[in-house]
């Protein structure tokens, strides 16, 4: 959903080109894994020249038919007048585009009266001066490169508990919340509807000092609000950089065996390396790289950057890597 938003606020301002061509996008309302930010997307969506069109599951040739994208990572325009395509990380760079990311029409908008009340909701769980929110990947498949080691998630929670902080966690993982044992708040226990569920993780992701996570789409919905992202234990598999130039990101820690030392991130994202950037640890291994967590001394600078009470107001031209 966060990609949609790009898309058409991309749309909206005029940097794609639509000339004679109709876009018609789809949605399943039970696929759907928050209501109510799509609802605001939904609304956002009315400015654009774009259509969006609700389906049901009898509709299988759209549902399932591997040939459409569902991530939205290939965007349709027009180019010298013949339907084309851009990759959404290759809009993401064009010179310029950072620049708008602070006006007043660059986020996300929402009724007033969603974040009052979604303010009654969180208030009474609220111990602390300020707080974070959080959203780890733990899937367990080919892909765990992407999650957030334990330690360098217990270390960023420390950071904030010293702080003076409180970390929210804002979906629900049982072995997290485990190995945490009871040192973050968890969203879904806040709740007793749908509904208050989806009114907190909003005022999570648009108040909070800063949000930190993996490589999820979970993670996304701050940016959609001017929130910095904290991407911690990020994977070279990336090769993007969202548009909120506020983000913060702190690479894994890239071992290879052939050369006897540690990668530089520029190193570790570059043909040379390839096989560094497998979300597998296996495969990483096999072709002589160590993959492990982030540096500590890395994650302590970037907290102590991003957790700057002032922070998230100031202009960044780009993002930082530590």
């Amino acid at each position: 959903m966060c990609l949609l938003f790009y898309y058409l606020r991309a749309c909206i301002r005029g940097s794609l080109q639509f000339s004679g061509l109709t876009l018609v996008f789809y949605y399943i309302p039970s696929c759907l894994p928050n209501q109510l930010l799509f609802d605001l997307i939904l609304s956002y969506s009315q400015n654009s020249p774009i259509k969006l069109d609700q389906l049901s599951f009898d509709s299988p040739h759209l549902t399932y038919n591997s040939c459409y994208d569902h991530e939205l990572e290939i965007w349709p325009t027009v180019s010298n007048g013949i339907p084309s395509s851009i990759l959404a990380r290759d809009y993401f760079q064009i010179p310029g585009i950072e620049t708008d990311l602070f006006n007043a029409d660059s986020f996300l908008p929402y009724d007033p009266a969603l974040l009052e009340e979604a303010e009654q909701l969180f208030r009474p769980h609220l111990k602390a001066d300020w707080f974070a929110g959080l959203h780890f990947r733990t899937a367990v498949d080919g892909r765990s490169l992407r999650n957030t080691s334990i330690q360098s998630i217990n270390q960023v929670v420390n950071h904030i508990l010293s702080s003076g902080g409180q970390p929210f966690l804002v979906s629900y993982r049982d072995n997290l919340v485990r190995s945490l044992g009871g040192l973050v708040t968890c969203l879904p226990d806040l709740a007793t509807s749908r509904r208050e569920y989806e009114l907190l993780q909003l005022y999570i992701w648009v108040r909070s000092t800063f949000f930190c996570g993996s490589q999820s789409g979970g993670t996304l919905p701050p940016s959609l609000f001017g929130t910095p992202i904290l991407w911690l234990d990020f994977h070279p598999s990336a090769h993007v950089t969202w548009l909120n130039t506020n983000d913060v990101y702190v690479p894994r820690s890239i071992y290879s065996l052939e050369l006897r030392r540690f990668l530089t991130h520029e190193e570790s994202i570059s043909p040379v390396h390839k096989f560094c950037q497998s979300e597998c640890p296996r495969i990483a291994f096999s072709h002589g790289y160590k993959v492990s967590a982030a540096c500590p001394r890395s994650i302590t600078k970037a907290f102590n950057t991003i957790s700057q009470p002032d922070y998230r107001n100031q202009h960044h031209r780009c993002v930082r890597y530590f």
